[in-house]
């Protein structure tokens, strides 16, 4: 219950009152309904070092499981990854954030073992090179 009082919390914040009426509802009569959007792309790794790359605007730097303090960020950007960055970490995930400063203002969770979509019930072993992005 607290995860959903924090969602709407941080859906007023970020959203407004119309926009987080829209998403409860949506969220309400999600199994009646059910629209699901894939992003597909390529991204060449082998050319990105571990190293933290910046440009003109952000720094952009693969997150280790000792970077507590933007794992936290990331957590509390995303509810259903509260506590779960660590393990992913240590389970073949690997996560790239964006950083203005200290702050994350983006990141990525990359799965390079399964794709798994747990709303459909679907779990596929990847091949090497693919990865899911969580």
């Amino acid at each position: 219950m607290n995860i959903i009082i924090k969602k709407i919390k941080r859906n007023l914040f970020n959203f407004g009152i119309w926009i987080t009426l829209k998403k409860t509802f949506y969220f309400v009569v999600k199994p009646a309904y059910k629209k699901l959007t894939y992003k597909i792309y390529f991204i060449e790794l082998n050319n990105f070092n571990n190293l933290p790359v910046s440009n003109n605007n952000f720094i952009y730097k693969f997150v280790d499981k000792d970077d507590i303090k933007i794992i936290k960020q990331i957590e509390d950007m995303e509810e259903w990854l509260q506590n779960r960055i660590i393990d992913m970490l240590n389970s073949n995930c690997i996560c790239l954030a964006a950083l203005d400063k200290n702050r994350v203002v983006g990141f990525l969770i990359a799965n390079l073992n399964e794709l798994n979509i747990p709303w459909i019930n679907f779990k596929k072993i990847l091949r090497a090179n693919d990865c899911y992005g969580e």
